[in-house]
């Protein structure tokens, strides 16, 4: 019945055929290209970081409380934890029918309503989506002969990293790599002692005299002036002469117990990229982002990257989407060639130009059509 039909109305078939086509080229440009189809999983990874704890310490001052406290959520489905020197991760896995922005929003409200119950000095957790779309697309690397950890790592967090977070769909996590600078006060032992200073003294003292706060404000006449207090240390030399405290009327200053320094934190990772000191930004993509169009955006802003100093570098390595392009092409390519061949074995067996071109179109549009269907 099909066939008569489209026998005795071959302009309608033309049409709805040219029709196919150009939603299928449509659905084709538009389509999200990724290496892994969407999996939805929501799983919700909860990070905290305390220096100093061990294992033991971090299960049971923070780990199990995050764990107790995210049972109120709502469609969970089970929780995992891992406590380690320093570090508390908990995977939260919900239903596969509740939503992850919801969840996410969920637990961090839920995180953070505890935090005072924390530890003195324990860092803010740290909440994200964890699922395929958070593995890396790519690596963004700043390298240079000329500048030091220090200043490759400041370069790619400060400079590199604001510039990319405006490509659509994309997804910058922090600089791994290179030395964090830190301002240290290096104490001596033996002058502490003799001074009757200690360190929580040292620490009080700096924290007091380094500060910014609001004085109020003064009225003359018709008009108010603000008045701000701001004692923050602009040089590092400066730190040296603070005074901790008094003895026997005598300042004990900064410089009388030790040596403010500017240094680097300790370095818990090094990365080389052809045996050079370098830093690197992991590029993820955000849910429902189209990995080719990201990889584009990030070579396409790479030459208009600005303060970038002479003899640095950022490239981008390890695309994944260049996998991706390799398989559409092939794709490609072996979907004509097998229409042509089915085309010329049904030319060689029924001595048909007709029929072997219907052969041939029929397979392109069969495809084109089924990716009209799998875009909407």
């Amino acid at each position: 019945m099909l066939t008569k039909g489209a026998l005795q109305n071959p302009y309608a078939v033309l049409a709805i055929c040219l029709i196919v086509i150009i939603l299928g080229s449509v659905s084709f440009q538009k389509m999200k290209v990724d290496i892994f189809p969407d999996i939805n999983i929501p799983v919700i990874l909860v990070s905290t970081f305390y220096r100093g704890l061990s294992p033991t310490e971090m299960e049971g001052a923070i780990t199990l409380r995050f764990e107790q406290q995210f049972l109120q959520a709502s469609y969970i489905e089970h929780i995992e934890s891992q406590s380690l020197a320093g570090i508390s991760y908990i995977k939260v896995f919900f239903q596969p029918e509740y939503s992850i922005d919801a969840a996410q929003s969920e637990l961090t409200s839920l995180a953070y309503s505890i935090i005072r119950l924390l530890p003195t000095g324990v860092f803010p957790p740290s909440v994200y989506k964890f699922g395929v779309a958070s593995l890396p697309i790519g690596l963004l690397t700043v390298s240079s002969d000329t500048l030091s950890e220090k200043e490759m790592r400041d370069l790619a967090y400060f400079t590199v990293r604001p510039q990319m977070a405006s490509i659509p769909g994309i997804s910058t996590p922090p600089v791994l790599g290179g030395k964090v600078r830190q301002i240290t006060v290096f104490l001596d032992q033996q002058r502490m002692l003799a001074r009757g200073v200690s360190p929580s003294e040292v620490v009080k003292a700096i924290n007091a005299q380094s500060a910014i706060l609001p004085a109020g404000d003064v009225k003359l006449g018709d008009l108010d002036y603000y008045v701000y207090s701001n004692s923050l240390i602009g040089v590092v030399d400066q730190i040296n002469e603070l005074p901790i405290k008094v003895v026997n009327g005598s300042p004990i200053f900064v410089r009388d117990i030790g040596t403010a320094a500017d240094s680097a934190a300790v370095q818990t990772s090094i990365v080389r990229v052809n045996g050079r000191e370098s830093v690197y930004i992991p590029v993820t993509k955000q849910e429902g982002a189209n990995t080719v169009n990201v990889a584009d955006g990030v070579r396409a802003r790479i030459p208009k990257l600005t303060e970038i100093p002479a003899g640095a570098s950022v490239k981008f390595i390890y695309d994944q989407s260049l996998y991706i392009r390799e398989a559409i092409s092939n794709l490609q390519k072996e979907g004509l060639l097998g229409a042509a061949l089915a085309g010329l074995m049904i030319y060689l067996f029924l001595r048909s130009a007709k029929a072997a071109l219907v052969v041939s179109l029929a397979i392109p549009l069969s495809l084109t059509s089924a990716l009209v269907l799998l875009y909407m």
